[in-house]
């Protein structure tokens, strides 16, 4: 085949619609992430890969950036004309906000661990049994058949129906990071949860000593101190954003503030959310655990497995069967 032509047939693969692919006369090569079935989005020439909902990440960064500017010119502001240190408050909220922004992309951006599909059998009467048991560490594991994927699902694996993917410890999918959870992200979105629990407090925090300095709560003498109360509503009135700033944080952790102690008594019998949802181990002991320390032991110290996931990987689109459709190989031509 003209190597022009070659160049040009994969260049069109990366905007066809997949059942378009069906309807290809002759062999073409392209990158596996422009045919890839499932929902996920791909950027930068396939390097980035996210979950179906990438707008919803948008909808997260204000929930983080706007309160948090709001924070740096009324709350930061008001602090330092009362004397405090605000370079170091404003430091130190930077460094959080920047910590919390990379725990959200790390989350965000990347392959929670997808099972790749496996190429249907040219018969379609092949039929394979639903479900097959496995002797694992001594005990028999039942693996049940993805028809979507056509792979036996390995223990803990689940198929998400908004990523179209089957996710090994699939834990739930994240309409937050608009990305499921999983084996090689669950460790980032506890971090991330955990951080903006923990900086939803902090804000609030200061908020209120901000309000309460600015309604005189601690007048210089001889002034006489007026009850917290009234100090209270005084600063409301002279901050009305450090108002609304409290009162996103005082929402938004008990949101994340919920999610982080439930994840965390998860975490402590090292079960996910699918499994928790579904009623497993509550007919006896959860087969899963190894004890609390060890199960966070694992959690924080066991290494990310990689990716079985290859976008960038030349395929080779093999023209339908009469009967079939059309098939990808691996490797080119």
């Amino acid at each position: 085949m003209d190597p022009n032509a070659l160049e040009s047939a994969a260049e069109e693969a990366g905007t066809a619609p997949l059942h378009e692919l069906n309807q290809r006369e002759t062999p073409f090569v392209t990158r596996r992430y422009h045919v890839w079935p499932g929902n996920n989005s791909f950027f930068c020439s396939g390097r980035i890969m996210m979950g179906p909902g990438p707008a919803s990440c948008l909808v997260t960064l204000a929930i983080i950036l706007v309160p948090s500017g709001t924070f740096f010119l009324s709350t930061v502001a008001c602090l330092a004309q009362h004397g405090c240190n605000a370079g170091a408050i404003a430091g130190v909220t930077a460094a959080i906000v920047l910590w919390i922004l990379y725990t959200f992309f790390r989350t965000a951006v990347c392959d929670p661990g997808v099972i790749p599909r496996r190429a249907g059998y040219a018969d379609p009467n092949v039929k394979l049994p639903a479900s097959q048991g496995v002797v694992m560490n001594g005990r028999v594991v039942t693996l049940k058949y993805c028809v979507t994927c056509n792979i036996y699902r390995p223990p803990r694996c689940s198929h998400c129906k908004v990523c179209d993917n089957c996710v090994d410890r699939f834990d739930h999918h994240c309409p937050w990071v608009g990305n499921c959870i999983g084996r090689r992200n669950y460790f980032w979105f506890l971090q991330f949860t955990f951080s903006s629990a923990l900086f939803a407090i902090y804000i609030s925090l200061f908020a209120l000593y901000a309000m309460l300095l600015e309604g005189g709560m601690w007048p210089p003498a001889p002034a006489p101190p007026v009850s917290w109360s009234d100090a209270l509503v005084a600063g409301a009135r002279a901050l009305p954003a450090t108002v609304s700033v409290l009162l996103i944080c005082l929402l938004s952790l008990l949101f994340t503030g919920t999610l982080s102690v439930f994840h965390a008594c998860l975490a402590s019998v090292n079960m996910t959310t699918a499994e928790k949802m579904k009623g497993l181990g509550a007919a006896g002991p959860w087969a899963y655990t190894r004890g609390c320390s060890q199960n966070w032991r694992a959690l924080l110290c066991d290494p990310t497995p990689p990716s079985l996931v290859e976008p960038l990987e030349e395929v080779q689109i093999v023209p339908p069967s009469p009967s079939g459709r059309a098939r990808s190989e691996p490797g080119g031509w």
